[in-house]
């Protein structure tokens, strides 16, 4: 099940029923059954009432708060999420150095392949000389990355090829933004402005479902362990950002779905961020990606669930509780290269109103 996503600011969630109700000045503006999501997330300036918050751990549904950026700050979690054993499991990965290396190694070598095969991939439909000869490039981390005995040396390796990547990411882009290098913390530029958001949005998911699997997301085995970071969270979507954002932002760049009125820099140069609207078209599409089905059983949000309580279960030796251990399904080709898309004239039709009426699941922000 997707997540509530409430951004309007001054909007009011309170719990009717079954039902969450959104409310702004007195006017209702959604109405969602609870049956219907597994996480509640709510931005800067939207106001839940404690007898909502009561409903909601009821019903064993987080919520999370998050900044106007999508970075997330906190998340409240039902009694129960996280579990003593799982969590001394976590410890023991971490505590051993030769565990790590060998978990880590078999991340960077999935980000590996996700990194050459979007390459590839573009590269089939726009033929270049210089994307062939940085794909090339690529191509030759495969066994730097096997043969790598720590975590210092994998980062190492993680960052040239990165560096490789960008370049690469660069030449694929076709739209009317510049894109000289990856910048964050804060972006510096449209482009890695929508890298942002992308991850922010990807790494609240992946925190929630295993945060709800009873584990710590800030303890993971391959990132830097800091106060507030979701590391684990951080560890196992690395390969993630390949698959889903960096495609999205791809395809949405070189179509022309955004354009330079949909960002605005902020003052003594603390970067580039999607104006209110474009941020909130920029998750529905994100949302729109995660919720297809093309040539598939089950949606990616699905799967990547079903992926993560695997990575989970391996990484820490946690006996499945059924009798066959679930399988990921393939990734469809043509559920990950047609990424959704809006178009201008989709832009100038959209209002507060009319979205939150429509949809009947989130809100937008406004400034």
């Amino acid at each position: 099940m997707p997540p509530l996503h409430v951004e309007t600011p001054r909007t009011k969630v309170r719990t009717q029923g079954g039902r969450i109700v959104i409310e702004r000045s007195g006017e209702v503006l959604a109405r969602i059954a609870l049956n219907e999501i597994d996480e509640v997330s709510l931005s800067a300036g939207v106001e839940v009432t404690g007898d909502a918050l009561r409903r909601l751990l009821r019903s064993k549904i987080a919520v999370s708060w998050t900044t106007r950026n999508g970075v997330c700050l906190g998340r409240l979690g039902p009694v129960g999420e996280a579990r003593w054993r799982r969590i001394v499991a976590q410890h023991a990965l971490w505590s051993d150095p030769a565990r790590r290396v060998v978990a880590a190694r078999s991340l960077m070598t999935e980000l590996h392949e996700a990194t050459v095969g979007l390459v590839a991939a573009h590269r089939a439909n726009h033929p270049s000389a210089e994307l062939k000869q940085l794909h090339a490039r690529l191509r030759e981390f495969e066994p730097r990355i096997e043969t790598a005995l720590s975590i210092d040396t994998l980062r190492g390796v993680e960052g040239r090829m990165a560096a490789i990547y960008w370049q690469a990411f660069s030449c694929m882009l076709r739209g009317e933004f510049d894109f000289e290098q990856r910048t964050r913390r804060p972006p510096q530029c449209a482009v890695s402005a929508l890298l942002s958001y992308g991850y922010a949005l990807l790494a609240n998911e992946v925190t929630g479902r295993i945060a709800a699997s009873g584990y710590d997301p800030a303890l993971g085995f391959y990132h830097v362990l800091r106060p507030g970071r979701p590391a684990l969270a951080l560890d196992l979507m690395e390969p993630w950002r390949r698959r889903i954002i960096d495609r999205l932002v791809l395809r949405s760049v070189n179509l022309r779905n955004y354009g330079a009125e949909d960002f605005r820099r902020a003052p003594a140069g603390s970067g580039v961020w999607l104006t209110t609207e474009a941020a909130h078209r920029y998750r529905q599409l994100y949302d729109q990606f995660m919720t297809r089905t093309k040539g598939c059983k089950s949606c990616l949000r699905e799967r990547i669930s079903r992926r993560i309580q695997t990575d989970l279960r391996r990484l820490y030796k946690e006996p499945n509780e059924h009798k066959e251990e679930p399988t990921l399904e393939p990734l469809s080709e043509s559920l990950l290269h047609d990424a959704p898309q809006t178009t201008r004239a989709d832009r100038l039709r959209h209002t507060v109103l009319e979205t939150a009426s429509s949809t009947g699941q989130d809100c937008l922000r406004s400034d």
